[in-house]
């Protein structure tokens, strides 16, 4: 039986392009430009799932792209203030 999330390892080993996919896949998030239009409204946005959690918030920080499509990505990041 396999994890519902393997790593990215995991995922090249048993084939590349899975890894690649995988990896633009947990890259793409509700801070994505292009996708910013149904944030709000298909899914929560970064503050607001951060909450849901457990967190005092959450913001977008732009990260390095493990996806090869961009060299930069906007990740979701939570945050306590305590």
């Amino acid at each position: 039986m396999s994890t519902p999330k393997e790593s990215s390892a995991e995922s090249e080993a048993s084939g590349g392009k899975q890894g690649v996919l995988k990896d633009c896949y947990d890259q793409w998030s509700r801070c994505s430009t292009w996708s910013s239009a149904l944030t709000g409204k298909a899914w929560a946005t970064c503050d607001d799932q951060c909450k849901s959690k457990g967190k005092d918030g959450g913001t977008c920080v732009e990260v390095d792209a493990t996806c090869p499509v961009s060299k930069k990505a906007l990740q979701c990041q939570c945050y306590n203030n305590k």
